[in-house]
């Protein structure tokens, strides 16, 4: 079992707590999940226990097929805006702050990082119109951070496009703006992460952050704090980071970083479908070796971590974090003593 005592070696609570963005994702499948009579009483109860600063909403888009140009608002799946303002609303009433984040689903079961629409400029066409939509939502209710896609590695690209989406947003939202490009496990990945030139016209370069650690599914926390700087793939992601930030002067944002509390999380977290036992030991120790190795590194300024749903249910394998070990991991790094 984890001793509190020992979450905050290599590190003071005050270093961590410094760090401005400290987010939760809440997520619901249902489009008027976020209408719950529940939401209130969720958004109390994560405030309390893991003293979070801002809560990350989602909202789901559709496009039909890998090589269709049609991402859109669907009025059947997609959150109506007077159910994302009641929750919005809701958040705040809690003294929590927003992310907004509009993120494509594709019908056809294509992942978004690989789409590839006939025709990329209508592509580009309308996502503007759905990203403005929502940059107009997020003004109205004083969001604090709108990002403008996630983990869209075919289209990342077309950096002129991109340009063009944030000069746009900015015109209508005067909070932060950023996007979140999915992790890397080769070099050809990182570059064209790294060659992303529209970075500096954002507040934050963000991450998904479902990096493969190690090749062991029983890794201490010193195995794990090692693979920071040598992964699964022989990668240091530590200097990766630090020449993205070197090279656009911009901070770095995990968006989303997530463990399941499953045996061999650690070396494939992005991946929910993996069937291997419980294991709450695995998940609290990929988030103290993460909290141990970002601490006082003055180019990271936060982080979104993938756990809830609507009602709080808890899962014995998933993300989900109240009443696991990891939450007293969490709670040590956030919450002030």
């Amino acid at each position: 079992m984890l001793v509190f005592v020992g979450l905050l070696s290599g590190a003071s609570s005050a270093q961590v707590s410094s760090w401005p963005i400290r987010a939760l994702w809440y997520t619901s499948e249902d489009p008027l999940g976020y209408a719950s009579s529940v939401v209130p009483t969720d958004l109390k109860t994560l405030k309390e226990r893991l003293c979070p600063t801002h809560v990350l909403l989602r909202i789901h888009l559709y496009q039909t097929g890998r090589a269709t140009d049609d991402p859109h608002i669907d009025p059947q799946r997609t959150q109506p805006d007077a159910v994302l303002t009641r929750a919005i609303t809701e958040a705040q009433r809690v003294g929590l702050k927003v992310v907004l984040l509009p993120a494509i689903f594709v019908d056809d079961g294509t992942w978004v990082g690989v789409i590839a629409p006939a025709n990329v400029s209508r592509w580009f066409t309308r996502w503007r119109e759905v990203v403005l939509h929502y940059a107009q939502l997020a003004q109205s209710l004083n969001v604090d951070v709108l990002l403008i896609g996630t983990e869209l590695s075919s289209m990342q690209r077309y950096s002129t496009e991109w340009e063009r989406l944030i000069r746009e947003v900015r015109r209508v939202f005067s909070g932060k703006v950023s996007y979140s490009a999915n992790w890397w496990y080769d070099r050809t990945g990182f570059q064209s992460v790294l060659n992303m030139t529209h970075w500096a016209l954002l507040d934050y370069v963000g991450i998904t952050a479902y990096f493969e650690l190690t090749n062991t599914y029983t890794p201490t926390v010193a195995q794990l704090r090692a693979a920071w700087q040598g992964d699964r793939h022989g990668q240091n992601i530590l200097s990766d980071l630090e020449a993205l930030h070197q090279r656009y002067k911009k901070p770095i944002v995990f968006w989303e970083l997530g463990y399941q509390s499953r045996d061999g999380t650690n070396i494939f977290p992005w991946d929910f479908t993996r069937r291997t036992p419980p294991d709450e030991q695995e998940q609290a120790d990929a988030y103290r070796a993460f909290f141990e190795v970002f601490s006082g590194r003055a180019w990271f300024e936060g982080y979104g971590l993938f756990a809830h749903q609507v009602g709080l249910p808890r899962d014995a394998v998933g993300y989900d974090l109240l009443g696991k070990q990891a939450e007293s991991v969490i709670a040590g790094w956030h919450c002030k003593t």
